[in-house]
């Protein structure tokens, strides 16, 4: 292979694996955008959550909990397109699942559906480390 054969090859396979991350980094971008549907209020948190929002504070807490899981998700979106983003979209997004698993055990008593989210970061947090592992080591800079 001569090389501007092997340049072409290269290039080729740098695109394949940047739209993989792209792939990858676009499924992660969903996760934490599926809260952000309780910014409309209360009615949506309550089924998101299965628990009665009576305090008008926590309302305010929880919506306010939307929007910083909006803001996380657009990290997501905006780092399939921005590399130089990316490992912070994973850290982040690390520092949010495990974070959020943490507090849920220290507390303990939660319903299903906080299980089932529990649940959800657990998948989330062993793609975030894959995905960490692989833009580390494995991603061309």
């Amino acid at each position: 292979m001569d090389g501007s054969s092997y340049l072409i090859l290269e290039a080729q396979q740098g695109e394949h694996h940047e739209l993989d991350q792209q792939h990858r980094i676009g499924h992660r971008s969903i996760y934490p955008l599926l809260p952000v549907s309780g910014i409309v209020g209360k009615t949506s948190l309550e089924k998101l959550y299965g628990v009665s929002i009576a305090d008008p504070n926590l309302l305010i807490a929880m919506q306010h909990r939307a929007l910083l899981f909006g803001l996380l998700g657009v990290l997501f979106v905006v780092a399939m397109f921005k590399v130089d983003l990316r490992l912070l979209a994973m850290c982040f997004g690390l520092v949010s699942t495990v974070g959020f698993i943490a507090v849920a055990w220290q507390v303990g008593d939660y319903n299903p559906l906080i299980a089932r989210v529990i649940k959800a970061d657990a998948i989330v947090i062993v793609a975030l480390i894959i995905g960490l592992i692989n833009e580390t080591w494995f991603t061309p800079h």
